[in-house]
């Protein structure tokens, strides 16, 4: 017997055992979750996008606007914009989710 087939096969089996003794309760559960975590993936995707662009670019539009010759302006974007849009976006979807999840 192949080795792939049979690791294959043990862990096909296993999660259909873990499949097989979730109740409905669960499952419902578990797809709730599923909706609430892809609109806050969503929103942070969005947040986190628009925050980079924000970040990376203002500075350098300012800066060809003033004159100025600062070139640390687009760390903004990269070190604290950008990720600071990403982690606002997740707890935003997340709640957002969860409401029109309660809505429903």
């Amino acid at each position: 017997m192949n080795y792939q087939t049979n690791i294959h096969w043990c862990h096909s089996d296993l999660i259909a055992r873990a499949g097989a003794r979730l109740n409905g309760k669960e499952v419902r559960t578990l797809k709730r979750f599923v909706k609430i975590l892809k609109v806050a993936l969503y929103k942070a995707f969005l947040f986190g996008s628009v925050g980079f662009v924000i970040g990376f670019f203002g500075p350098m539009l300012i800066a060809m606007l003033v004159g100025s010759d600062a070139n640390l302006g687009p760390l903004w974007g990269i070190l604290i914009l950008g990720p600071g849009g990403v982690i606002c976006g997740f707890f935003v979807g997340a709640f957002g989710g969860y409401k029109r999840i309660q809505k429903k």
